[in-house]
């Protein structure tokens, strides 16, 4: 079978960070190439191409579209810069993975669903970081046990603001990758839920 060949709009943190390494598999075992990417940031170009080796690069969706043979794209750019991507790759057919919100116009969201229907093309949505690492053991721990209170914190390379049951997140600016840590607190005879609320502000 031949490997199902990928491209990417859009290389920033989320596909760097979740998207791209959780393909690592499939590329190992020959499942699935990394055809193209595309960035219009030529160094966010030139630095996710080095470290993930594509066959090509492009600065231009339209261009990177219009030459490839591909079977599947990932868009991964904010809803304000969302174009005419959509449209090509359903025109060719192409699977397509679309980051979350689709769109901040209801609208352009609805003629989207339209374009997608009408094609009868693969499509999904990335919604509440389920392509993160920590998403599975995440999911397999609370699966084991009556869940009475859940720590989920987002770290990057800083430390949270809180470490109760709903924590908030410090940013920090030079983050290059989320590490997630997850830590449950279980106990089988309860079925209660205990939460507090997170503080306002980052100290």
């Amino acid at each position: 079978m031949k490997p199902v060949r990928l491209g990417f709009i859009g290389l920033g943190l989320i596909p760097t960070s979740a998207h791209l390494p959780g393909l690592a598999p499939l590329l190992e075992s020959g499942d699935a190439v990394l055809q193209a990417f595309c960035d219009v940031d030529e160094q966010t170009l030139q630095k996710q191409a080095a470290e993930f080796k594509p066959n090509a690069t492009y600065s231009n969706h339209r261009e990177m579209l219009e030459k490839e043979e591909l079977d599947a794209v990932y868009f991964c750019v904010p809803p304000t810069f969302h174009t005419d991507e959509l449209e090509i790759a359903a025109d060719k057919g192409l699977a397509v993975f679309i980051e979350k919100p689709v769109s901040l116009d209801m609208s352009k969201a609805v003629a989207g669903n339209a374009i997608v229907e009408k094609a009868g093309i693969l499509t999904q949505v990335g919604f509440l970081s389920r392509s993160e690492p920590a998403a599975l053991p995440a999911r397999e721990l609370l699966q084991e046990h009556t869940l009475r209170h859940a720590n989920l914190l987002h770290i990057r390379d800083g430390n949270p603001c809180a470490t109760g049951p709903v924590a908030t997140t410090c940013r920090a600016a030079r983050s290059s990758r989320i590490r997630s840590i997850v830590s449950t607190c279980c106990a089988t005879s309860s079925t209660t839920t205990s939460r507090t609320s997170p503080p306002s502000t980052c100290p």
